[in-house]
């Protein structure tokens, strides 16, 4: 009887250890994505900043060379992993952004931006990071490389085997989800946003056509 009391309170002592453990990683995951919504707006402006104290005004080669070498990899940085951006955190990165399009097209705060972005073509930091998430998709669900993501991701044609048009379009399922923390998570994010996209695009099985077909995609749109 005794080694059964014993037994049962290593467990519930394990189990205990095991759920902490799990919450330090939940927590140190929020510190580390908190920390890349504002360190990659942070960086870039202070890189912007000195470019403008540097250069002056714009508008030539030198500066759009710049901005695409110092600047613009601290907004690729891990963008991928930022799918739950709120409209603040969105609209302060996307202000150093047009920064950085005014320092290169040398265009005044007044004037308007969007013809300048049209010009360099240029995608928005929210279209920017659904490029690179989803060429990320595209090569997980091509290669089945990392095992840890792709696991995450099937075709909803996989689940049925009746002839319907969802079976050739490579429409990815939807994970079933109640909570909306899990709803702005990596996969359902993803996935929706792959189910979005023109089936010519789907139906991609080159990375290079893939990537030229999806920048024209949310150029036009």
């Amino acid at each position: 009887m005794s080694e059964n009391v014993k037994y049962e309170k290593t467990d519930t002592e394990d189990g205990v250890r095991k759920r902490n453990h799990i919450y330090e990683t939940h927590y140190t995951l929020q510190c580390l994505f908190h920390w890349l919504k504002t360190s990659n707006a942070t960086a870039a402006y202070i890189k912007i900043r000195s470019l403008h104290i540097t250069f002056g005004r714009g508008g030539t080669t030198r500066e759009h060379v710049h901005v695409e070498t110092l600047v613009m990899p601290h907004f690729n940085y891990s963008d991928s992993l930022l799918t739950d951006l709120n409209v603040n955190q969105s609209q302060r990165l996307q202000r150093v952004h047009n920064s950085c399009v005014r320092f290169v097209c040398d265009v005044r705060r007044a004037d308007h931006i969007t013809p300048s972005f049209q010009t360099l073509n240029w995608l928005r930091l929210n279209e920017r990071r659904n490029f690179h998430s989803l060429v990320l998709l595209f090569q997980v669900l091509h290669t089945s490389t990392p095992t840890y993501l792709a696991s995450r991701f099937s075709y909803l044609s996989s689940y049925h085997n009746l002839f319907t048009r969802t079976q050739n379009s490579r429409i990815l399922a939807i994970p079933t989800h109640k909570t909306s923390s899990y709803s702005s998570s990596y996969t359902i994010s993803l996935s929706r946003l792959w189910n979005t996209l023109p089936s010519d695009i789907r139906d991609c099985r080159n990375l290079v056509a893939f990537k030229s077909k999806l920048i024209k995609h949310f150029l036009t749109a």
